[in-house]
């Protein structure tokens, strides 16, 4: 039935309720779920003994859930409506029957213990709702152990139950008089979690606001007890922008001390960064004094703010403080919600330090989550803006919905910093409500400027290898600075000024912009220079019908910054600008037969005239009566003059040029002036422009301050003021044009630039650095010229042969140590230049100050090789033994090696092992071929000088039967063991019988396998499965075993498996392993099997994704993968059968395009749209999702193969069947024999029916066949019995030699090619006589069509490093869905 409608507010309705309607009302409360009427009155009746409900019968309650329908009290099965829920409850607290009812409700529907896995969305109801309950009785012990229980659900399921359960509980709504007796750390906590939850949506908590500003709560607490409230408060108010009600709460004599944090969050919002670090850093020091741990941290938002003040002070030797800070951060507050906008201040230090992949990936980590809360939209909005010059697209949706709310729910300063990011990504947003003491709040977006790469890779690098220096620090705190932007074409000038602060370094920061308005008014800034106020005297005020604003009047502001040391570019806010006075000038140029004289620059009715003379330079011309009146004269078109009136013209131009410059190109001099031989030398000025140089070829004919000219053009002389006095010169513009040329010549790297008539643009630092070597080598006559505190210099390449190297044995690693001697004055650890150099990828180091050091290219190919093969510690450099064989170029290149004699003695050994010449055991009964008998002289070779060894040789050439020559050579000195797979056992103790008679050969199993092993001696060989090896790991690695060799040693490629961790126990004197697929998926593959021969000699596994895995899988770095490759090769030999085996027959492989009926490929678009479906309606963490997929996909791809697979009952025919038959049919005609491989065991169990129904004579085996029956099987195919070799693909796909087969057939294709190479390799390997075929039946536009197509891109991860060719990598949760969706 539908209620009517009610106009009167569901709280109102419920307090006009008879108290027999409102128990009702009470115990659908208190169930706090949905309920069935049937299940209330079994709840209720019959009651306990001596208990009477004010609803007295089972009628009497059917009416009250009757009324309370009509009244819209009641949502879906006597659910109390949410909005009121909480408050009703709250009320039947103060009744009488409450305990009854709370136990009656708990018994009825109780809480299942979550031991016994109950369904997660029933143990949030129940135990909410007993969370609710305990509230209400004031029971501790049951308000802890049930918040308990919800909050380990929301670590579990964050996704499914994202809300606190006392935001619930008591947020919604917030009653304060019920509130008000709760225990004060109950109030604190759902609180704190009130005001977070407000603060990561943005929604309005008025109430709870209101709560903690009554001054009588507050009133009554103790000091200690008042501030964490006080934190609470304070935060929320500031988030807000309620800066000034913040100030006043802080500075309320109701405080005892500002709330941790706080102040420093304040003082960073007023624009004072200084200041605010101090007081973060006072109150980092207090809290961890009082945690005792010095891995403490703030806990809330404020937190960010800290990093965000180091940030902005360009300190870069802060930014492994930062660094340390997020790890502890992660460490110990790992489910900080704002722990994704840590990360994220970690890639804008990543990209301060030009490490642009790392940060990008951090970015990317950040914008792929799912539903992204206020503060990581915003600062990951920030940091791409401050990163990449635009925020975020993926922001822009959720920038947009917070800045409504922000702007609806009164969090006016956020609101503020939506918008300003929002307009800086191009799109329209309205200014946010302004208030004067949000004006006052710094702005987030503007307080660190988009870097160019030109500052992260050349300037903004503040490493130095030299101690900090003692800056003379300026006399005040803070300074007004000047940005100066110029518009052309319109010669437009405008200034803003900024207020920079003094860091406790001694630097200015970036500074922030200041109101004209506030330099207008009388009581102005008490910093200012006498020249600032000169300036602030040429603001004028203006009304209109907009308002009151500000503005300069030009140029008299510019002419009152004529001289100003504290002028800078708008556009390069470090570059300085030089503003100096010029005069007017006249120029005579010869003009047919007159002389034409022409005013320049051409007053106009302003008292001055700016021109930008070079990019750093402006030159202010004041025009005075004079200037006008010698304009007028000669007029805007110029004076014309006869060419026999020029000397009356010279004699003239010699008064003029009292208050005026001339410039003539014509012959002639003017009486009276001095005369000065002219300056022909090259001048080459330099600014930083982008990523690059701008520079400028020009030559100054007077010195030392006369005006510039373009080499070898213009006038030809010049009547000037310069040094203080008149006087004239001419030029000699040949000679400026030789000089000019002779520089082009002399560097060629000019040719790389945009030549704009001798001004060039170089946009690549690296090209900007070698332009500045070959500037230097120049002679004294070219003058290279910088802005004021821009200049940097280049130190010619430095050589391998000026490191002093020296290395030390210490705890059986080496550590080295050395120095770079680039002259007497500066010479450089090795420790500071292997920093430097991971910091910077190019052959030139910044060592601070504008001075580069410059790497020859044999010299930076060795410092990487260094930071991939050592571990830089803290105070040393760590070398594995058996990485020095790769570091060999490096050693042995440097200018001096002081060794130890632990490395003298490697280094000999070495040398031993690479002259030893083994020789094959006697008693060894095969013979080997030459590439065999090469492997078998490496082998012995590495285990003479006491390394592991990984023989990786192409499946099918014998890495067996060298294993086997290895073992038996060194028998005589212990027992060997091997481990291999189960099905390959039987094959290890066959060729050891045959090869190595000598060998005693020993299965482990029984039940007396500690007296088996006790036993073994020389010539002993124990042959273990890997199960065995799993099981008994702690018994196998009580022996010390001569030789220990894991084959197929793929088994052991995931390191976090049982398998894996069994095998590093082992202990032997030699370590080897055998294996076709080194590498399957993932370098780390890798890594594991070098842990096992050579631990250590990779790094941790985390080092090696970042020197390796994750440059090379990701970024396809070939320096990454030729660097790994040296490390390894002394240590793993890989020959292809192409390689070594010509004598082997050809080997072909077909796809077979397998064409559905109509009906089969119904069925499998059918399914193909349930399984999109099914993921559509589900959620969970990435793992868990990628299971779902893969699980979908597994169903898919079964029914490719036969229909029956995923409907046993269907008579629909199978197309891939069909075409097998007659494939099948065709080889037997012809005399072939197939092996018929397929991962599905139930495939081949439909295979086997077709078989047997035809009379088709087959051999079987899966993983389920005991060793003996394999054996069997193998033989007796061998023997020719049989025409058809079924195999499941995991079982049969190693160990077997089925060389009686000619033709292979893969039934359906496996994510993995390497997988179906080896089983292909179990016919095309040595002893086989004629060409081999290989099918592969695919069905056609289908998943297996997608995943032949991965094929091409995972069969070759191995070969990426061991040949050169590129890499795949593995699929994520995205990849694998497209792969669902276009298949």
């Amino acid at each position: 039935m539908t209620p009517p409608k009610n106009n009167q507010s569901p709280w109102a309705a419920y307090q006009s309720l008879a108290p027999q309607t409102r128990f009702v009302l009470h115990a659908c409360a208190l169930a706090g779920e949905p309920v069935r009427e049937s299940a209330l009155i079994s709840c209720l009746f019959p009651s306990a003994a001596g208990q009477k409900w004010p609803a007295p019968t089972e009628g009497h309650l059917l009416a009250g859930l009757t009324e309370l329908a009509q009244k819209s009290l009641l949502e879906k099965d006597c659910a109390c409506r949410r909005e009121i829920l909480e408050l009703v409850a709250h009320d039947s607290r103060k009744q009488p029957y409450f305990p009854a009812l709370a136990s009656a409700i708990q018994h009825a529907w109780p809480t299942p213990a979550p031991e016994k896995i109950p369904e997660p969305d029933c143990l949030w109801r129940r135990s909410l709702r007993d969370l609710r309950l305990a509230l209400l009785a004031a029971d501790e012990t049951a308000y802890t152990h049930n918040l308990l229980v919800l909050l380990e659900l929301q670590e579990k399921f964050p996704e499914h139950f994202p809300e606190n359960p006392l935001v619930t509980l008591c947020g919604a709504p917030f009653d304060p008089p019920w509130f008000a007796r709760l225990p004060l750390h109950v109030q604190l906590y759902a609180l704190h979690q009130i005001f977070l939850n407000g603060l990561l949506h943005l929604t309005e908590i008025i109430l709870p606001r209101e709560y903690l500003q009554d001054k009588r709560f507050l009133k009554g607490l103790s000091a200690k007890n008042r501030e964490p409230f006080s934190s609470l408060l304070t935060s929320h108010l500031l988030i807000r922008g309620q800066t000034q009600a913040a100030s006043a709460w802080l500075d309320n004599a109701l405080q005892q001390g500002a709330p941790l944090g706080v102040r420093g969050w304040q003082q960073f919002l007023a624009g004072e960064t200084t200041a605010a670090i101090h007081c973060y850093e006072k109150d980092l020091a207090k809290i961890r004094k009082a945690n005792q741990n010095d891995q403490a941290y703030f806990t809330g938002v404020e937190g960010l703010f800290y990093l965000l003040a180091l940030l902005q002070n360009d300190d870069y030797t802060a930014h492994q403080q930062l660094r340390d800070i997020i790890k502890d951060i992660e460490d110990i507050q790992p489910h900080n919600p704002f722990l994704p906008s840590y990360f994220l201040l970690l890639a804008l230090v990543e990209a301060r330090e030009n490490r642009l992949d790392l940060a990008r990936d951090r970015l990317t980590a950040v914008s792929i989550l799912p539903r992204p809360h206020s503060i990581t939209t915003l600062f990951l909005s920030l940091v791409t803006y401050w990163i990449e010059g635009r925020p975020s697209p993926v922001c822009l949706p959720h920038l947009k919905s917070f800045r409504k709310k922000a702007a609806a729910h009164g969090y006016l300063w956020l609101a503020r910093e939506y918008g300003s990011l929002l307009r800086l990504a191009g799109e329209q947003s309205a200014p946010a409500a302004a208030t004067d003491e949000l004006a006052q709040a710094c702005s987030l977006a503007s307080m660190i400027t988009p870097e160019e790469q030109w500052q992260r890779a050349l300037r903004a690098l503040n490493f130095s290898s030299s101690p900090d220096r003692n800056l003379a620090k300026p006399e005040t705190a803070s300074r007004l600075t000047w940005m100066i932007d110029y518009r052309t074409p319109e010669g437009l000038v405008s200034l803003v000024p900024k207020i920079q602060n003094l860091t406790a370094r001694g630097q200015w920061t970036k500074g922030r912009s200041v109101a004209l308005r506030k330099l207008f008014r009388k009581n102005k800034p008490t910093f200012l220079s006498p020249q600032d106020l000169l300036v602030c005297e040429t603001i004028t005020e203006h009304k209109d019908s907009r308002g009151v604003f500000f503005r300069f009047i030009m140029p008299a502001a510019m002419v009152s910054l004529l001289g100003h040391p504290h002028v800078f570019l708008a556009d390069s806010p470090k570059t300085p600008v030089e503003i100096l006075q010029g005069e007017p000038e006249l120029r005579v140029d010869q003009q047919g037969e007159s002389l034409l004289i022409q005013f320049s620059p051409w007053p106009d009715s302003t008292e001055a005239i700016v021109i930008r003379e070079t990019p750093a330079r402006f030159r202010i011309y004041p025009i005075t009566k004079d200037h006008r009146r010698v304009a007028e004269i000669i007029g805007p078109n110029g004076l014309s003059v006869p060419r026999d009136g020029k000397d009356e013209l010279f004699a003239t131009l010699g008064n003029i040029s009292s208050f005026m410059t001339v410039h003539s190109t014509i012959d002639g001099k003017s009486v009276g002036v001095a005369e000065a031989p002219p300056d022909a030398r090259i001048h080459m000025q330099l600014l930083p422009y982008g990523a690059g140089f701008r520079l400028a070829m020009l030559v100054r004919p007077l010195q030392p301050d006369g005006p510039y000219q373009r080499p070898g053009e213009g006038p030809k002389t010049i009547i000037a003021h310069s040094g203080g006095k008149r006087i004239q010169t001419q030029r000699n513009l040949e000679l400026e044009e030789a000089n000019a040329r002779f520089v082009e010549e002399s560097c060629p790297m000019l040719a790389k630039g945009t030549d704009l008539e001798r001004e060039w643009l170089l946009q690549d630092p690296e090209e900007c650095l070698q332009l500045l070597l070959e500037l230097q080598s120049l002679p004294d006559s070219v003058l290279i010229e910088w802005p004021e505190g821009e200049r940097l210099t280049v130190s010619p390449p430095a050589e391998l042969n000026q490191f002093l190297l020296t290395v030390k044995e210490r705890n059986n690693w080496f550590e080295m140590s050395g120095t770079l001697k680039l002259n007497e004055s500066l010479v450089l650890d090795m420790r500071t230049l292997l920093e430097l150099a991971q910091t910077h990828s190019s052959r030139f180091i910044p060592l601070g100050h504008g001075h580069f050091l410059s790497l020859s290219r044999e010299l930076r190919k060795r410092l990487d090789e260094i930071a991939a093969f050592a571990e830089l510690k803290k105070t040393t450099l760590r070398l594995h033994p058996l990485a020095a064989l790769a570091l060999e170029d490096f050693t042995t290149g440097v200018g001096e090696l002081h060794t130890d004699e632990r490395w003298q003695e490697q280094h000999k050994r070495l040398k031993e092992a690479q002259a030893y010449e083994p020789k094959l055991p006697s008693t060894f009964k095969a013979v080997l071929r030459d590439y065999q008998l090469v492997g078998f002289n490496w082998l012995a070779r590495l285990a003479n000088w006491g390394v592991g060894a990984c023989l990786a040789d192409d499946m099918g050439l014998g890495k067996t039967i060298q294993a086997l020559a290895l073992a038996l050579d060194r028998a005589e000195q212990g027992p060997t063991l091997v481990v291999a797979p189960t099905s390959v056992c039987p094959n290890w103790e066959e060729e050891a019988n045959r090869f190595a008679p000598t060998f005693r050969v020993v299965l482990f199993g029984g039940r007396q396998r500690k007296k088996m092993l006790a036993e073994l001696g020389p010539f002993d060989l124990l042959i273990c499965s890997y199960g065995l090896l799993q099981q008994e790991s702690a018994l196998l690695a009580t022996r010390n075993w001569e030789t220990v060799i894991l084959d197929e040693a793929q088994a052991i490629k995931n390191f976090i498996t049982k398998r894996s961790r069994a095998a590093m126990l082992l202990q032997g004197k030699f370590k080897m392993v055998t294996t076709g697929t080194p590498i399957e998926n993932h370098l780390t593959e890798l890594w594991n099997l070098f842990q096992f021969i050579n631990p250590g000699l990779l790094g941790s596994l985390n080092q090696f994704n970042q020197r390796f895995a994750i440059p090379i899988e990701r970024g396809n770095d070939p320096e990454a993968r030729k660097k790994l490759k040296k490390l390894i090769s002394p240590f793993i030999l890989r020959r292809l059968k192409s390689q070594v085996l010509e004598e082997l027959p050809e080997r072909t492989e077909i796809l077979l395009q397998v064409e559905m009926e109509e009906k089969e490929a119904a069925l499998y678009l059918a399914l193909r749209q349930r399984a999109l479906e099914n993921l559509r309606q589900t959620g969970g963490p990435p793992g868990k999702r990628s299971l779902q997929i893969l699980a979908e996909i597994m169903k898919l791809r079964r029914a490719c193969c036969n229909p029956r697979l995923v409907l046993p009952e269907t008579d629909i025919p199978s197309a891939k069947l069909t075409l097998f038959a007659k494939l099948v049919d065709e080889l037997r005609e012809n005399g072939h024999k197939a092996l018929v491989f397929s991962q599905f065991v139930d495939h081949l169990s439909l295979v086997r029916e077709h078989l047997e129904q035809q009379g088709i004579p087959y051999r079987y085996l899966d993983g389920s066949t005991p060793p003996r029956e394999r054996q069997r099987q193998v033989q007796e195919f061998q023997a020719g019995h049989g025409d058809l070799f079924l195999i499941s693909l995991k079982a049969g796909g190693v160990g077997l030699n089925l060389t009686a087969a000619d033709y292979v057939i893969h039934m359906d294709p496996w994510w993995n090619p390497a997988v179906e190479d080896q089983a292909s390799d179990r016919a095309h390997r040595i002893g086989q006589k004629h060409p081999v075929t290989i099918y592969r039946l695919v069905a056609k536009n289908t998943i297996e069509e997608k995943i032949v197509h991965l094929h091409h891109e995972k069969r070759a991860l191995a070969d990426s490093l061991l040949e050169g060719t590129d890499v795949g990598h593995a699929m994520n949760p995205a990849d694998l869905l497209r792969l669902l969706k276009e298949g």
